[in-house]
């Protein structure tokens, strides 16, 4: 009996807390991209030669960078905005060579 009213406290605790956390009104980057009206995806693939620098620059947000034994470079942005306005008012620029990849 005493397990099994602390199971029910336990999953009562859980559920308020998972109440409480969803209504907190936090803003993450996945509700940010459903919500926003502007998107922009660009998917691009570049040749690099090995011991390329890939380097990023005043991005704001998350950035996720995996190495390969490859010389294929993958790029994958995905820009939201409240509006497409806002995207087009500041550009991402790509610019590869050979030794060097700078996003």
């Amino acid at each position: 009996m005493k397990r099994w009213i602390i199971a029910v406290l336990l999953i009562s605790v859980a559920t308020a807390a998972g109440m409480f956390r969803g209504a907190s009104g936090k803003f993450t980057a996945n509700n940010a991209a459903t919500m926003s009206e502007g998107r922009e995806e660009i998917r691009q693939t570049y040749q690099l030669s090995p011991g390329a620098n890939v380097e990023v620059r005043g991005i704001n947000g998350q950035v996720e960078i995996e190495t390969t034994d490859t010389t294929t470079a993958e790029v994958y942005i995905l820009r939201t905005a409240a509006n497409q306005t806002d995207l087009e008012t500041r550009k991402v620029t790509v610019t590869a060579t050979a030794t060097s990849l700078v996003i």
